[in-house]
């Protein structure tokens, strides 16, 4: 990706950040949201699912199945 472009991550996204990069797995990333900031789940699932549409509406991610 060459956009010339620089994103800065709010904390819950950053957390997010880290697990895609380490695992992928989006249990993981709910896992670790509930841990650091003491959520529910339906909390955290909620973010974690905004943080991840976000994302990949500005291309900066890609599903699994899609990136073989």
């Amino acid at each position: 990706m060459d956009t010339r472009r620089y994103y800065q991550l709010n904390e819950t996204a950053a957390v997010i950040w880290a697990v895609l990069q380490t695992t992928g797995e989006r249990a993981t990333a709910l896992a670790e949201l509930q841990r650091s900031f003491e959520v529910d789940e339906e909390t955290a699932a909620r973010e974690l699912d905004r943080v991840l549409v976000d994302l990949l509406e500005r291309q900066l991610i890609v599903p699994q199945n899609e990136s073989a």
